[in-house]
């Protein structure tokens, strides 16, 4: 038995769906299975997943709401100014490991191998200064001041 064939799908309509769901129930957030059930069957896991990373790279910049992801919560756009600081450090947090693995497993032994290639020279320079001014940040952000009164 075969399942039936779900029409492809733009990514920016499957993330036109996805945003309207969340900002519905917002500040509360969907998991991932709650809005496959929101959007009926004719929704794909994968349609899904592309509107959640339209949302992310579209949809909550041109809405002006802050946009988090938790285990607990799934996607939303919470009022809490701490879930917006824990994402985004926790964001921080994880691009900052994969540049660092990236210079460290790749871009270092490439520069080893070739220190006279000017291409590879320059990206270490750039990957090394992105590495350490986010590991900084992440430091600096482990005691963040106190937010603005009324927040």
């Amino acid at each position: 038995m075969t399942t039936p064939q779900r029409p492809r799908r733009p990514r920016a309509d499957s993330g036109e769906q996805v945003l309207r769901h969340l900002l519905e129930v917002a500040p509360a957030g969907l998991t991932r299975a709650a809005l496959l059930e929101r959007l009926g069957a004719t929704y794909t896991p994968s349609q899904v997943s592309s509107g959640t990373v339209w949302v992310k790279e579209v949809g909550a910049s041109r809405e002006g709401r802050p946009f988090a992801w938790s285990r607990r919560n799934g996607s939303g756009f919470p009022d809490d100014i701490r879930d917006w600081i824990g994402y985004e450090l926790s964001q921080g947090r994880r691009a900052y490991t994969v540049l660092d693995r990236l210079l460290k497993s790749t871009v270092d032994p490439h520069l080893q191998r070739h220190p006279e290639d000017p291409v590879i020279r320059r990206l270490h320079e750039r990957f090394s200064t992105a590495v350490r001014e986010v590991g900084i940040a992440l430091e600096e952000l482990k005691h963040p001041p106190a937010t603005p009164t009324g927040v």
